[in-house]
């Protein structure tokens, strides 16, 4: 059955994602063949969903929960948002999905969070898996200080450095084990500018392909 494209646009913190996404609206401004949206959220429920993950707690959750959350997130953003879309021929770009779930959740070497993560997101995602993956690639120091500078910080910009080191590193395990997923990775050191433009290229040259 001939689908959409679904391109999903990540990064690490501070690399530029939202600006570079803003950006592709202006781009593909009045097509009603594009879609924008984000994870988690997308939906009313999941956004409620979303607000309840970014939460500032006292006694964080378990990560486990944290992974269903998302994926239960997932779920509804996929079943009412991008499979539809897809099935309408439409380009998806979505802002963070699974590897962001991966990289935020699942710490190297915990064997019993991979299985789940891997488990429950194969479930969740089915066929409807991104087309492709733009990384917005920053060294971890200048991601830490760029999140630290922003004054918008979440629960996940407090980390450590080497929190975003390990981050970085989870990235790229996440790509390695996605064999089948094609990955573009722009340097997000360069000016916002530039970053914007090379992601708008990357965007425009897969829906040639």
């Amino acid at each position: 059955m001939k689908r959409g494209i679904f391109i999903v646009i990540d990064g690490l913190d501070g690399a530029g994602k939202t600006t570079a996404i803003e950006h592709l609206k202006k781009v593909f401004a009045g097509r009603d063949d594009v879609v924008f949206t984000r994870e988690p959220g997308g939906t009313p429920e999941a956004e409620e969903l979303r607000e309840f993950f970014l939460r500032t707690r006292e006694q964080p959750l378990e990560k486990a929960t944290e992974i269903l959350l998302v994926e239960a997130a997932r779920a509804e953003h996929l079943a009412k948002v991008i499979v539809p879309a897809l099935l309408d021929e439409k380009l998806v770009i979505c802002d963070r999905f699974d590897v962001s779930t991966y990289v935020y959740n699942v710490p190297k070497d915990d064997t019993s969070l991979e299985s789940l993560f891997r488990e429950t997101n194969r479930r969740v995602v089915g066929s409807s898996a991104p087309d492709c993956y733009i990384f917005l690639n920053l060294p971890p120091h200048v991601s830490l200080e760029r999140s630290r500078g922003r004054g918008d910080e979440t629960r996940f910009d407090e980390a450590s450095l080497e929190a975003y080191f390990e981050r970085r590193t989870r990235y790229m395990d996440f790509f390695n084990f996605a064999f089948n997923s094609n990955v573009k990775i722009v340097d997000a050191e360069q000016s916002i500018a530039a970053v914007c433009a090379e992601v708008e290229l990357c965007v425009l040259n897969f829906c040639r392909e």
